[in-house]
């Protein structure tokens, strides 16, 4: 990390803390890929063993959902996220204002400048508990069913994620990742590759808006049937 608020470093046992050589510019914190390797070789024999059951992944897409060609995520007006489905290849590309509102910077790889793609996106509707302004927790633990949106292969699926504890935890009493399920708690499955999850506070709906990149015009936008999504963040302090 690079680094923590003092109340939440104090609450880790584990952590390396990376510091950056510019206070002006967070991106100065960075780790050498080597160096984050030797951290996990390290790390192996504490963290011990760990499973990923209770996923499924499938290259083909499952029945329903609605056409995607699109998510514009809006955090705010100098925070905005455009996710693009590429029919050519099947993944989603993601792009970000350049902290201006307007113009759109696609995400690249850093090692070779090639655009990064991902297979799943999936939005994550979580309880955020807010004790300060900027000190908030995510309520990701022992959840049986929450909401979720997963795009994927130019569509869009309701689905739900779990941490629920099941026989694995009750037998190791360690936990897994986040788990994504239907409606009747059975694996749903995931296209094989990457996933980015978007985190967004509860209660949050998504539309369909018009077919634009100008912020005025999403704003103002609501086209049912478009297939062009969108998802408004709410802040969640009072």
């Amino acid at each position: 990390m690079a680094p923590a608020y003092k109340s939440v470093a104090e609450e880790l046992n584990q952590y390396t803390n990376i510091f950056g050589s510019d206070a002006m510019d967070v991106k100065s914190a960075m780790l050498k890929v080597a160096q984050l390797k030797n951290i996990a070789k390290s790390s192996k024999n504490v963290v011990g063993e760990t499973t990923l059951s209770g996923m499924y992944f499938d290259s083909i897409p499952p029945e329903g959902g609605q056409t995607a060609h699109s998510l514009w995520l809006y955090y705010s007006y100098l925070n905005q996220i455009f996710w693009r489905y590429n029919e050519i290849d099947g993944f989603y590309q993601r792009f970000q204002d350049n902290a201006d509102g307007s113009t759109l910077i696609e995400a690249t790889d850093r090692l070779n400048a090639e655009a990064l793609k991902y297979s799943n996106v999936i939005v994550l509707f979580v309880k955020h508990d807010v004790s300060r302004k900027y000190i908030i927790d995510l309520d990701l633990l022992y959840k049986k069913r929450e909401d979720a949106l997963l795009f994927r292969d130019g569509r869009i699926y309701k689905i739900y994620w779990t941490t629920h504890s099941e026989d694995y935890e009750k037998a190791t009493g360690k936990l897994r990742p986040i788990r994504f399920i239907d409606y009747e708690s059975n694996p749903f499955p995931l296209k094989p590759g990457q996933t980015w999850i978007e985190v967004v506070p509860l209660g949050l709906k998504a539309w369909e808006m018009v077919n634009s990149e100008k912020y005025n015009q999403l704003m103002a936008g609501n086209e049912k049937g478009s297939s062009y999504w969108a998802l408004r963040f709410k802040d969640p302090t009072p």
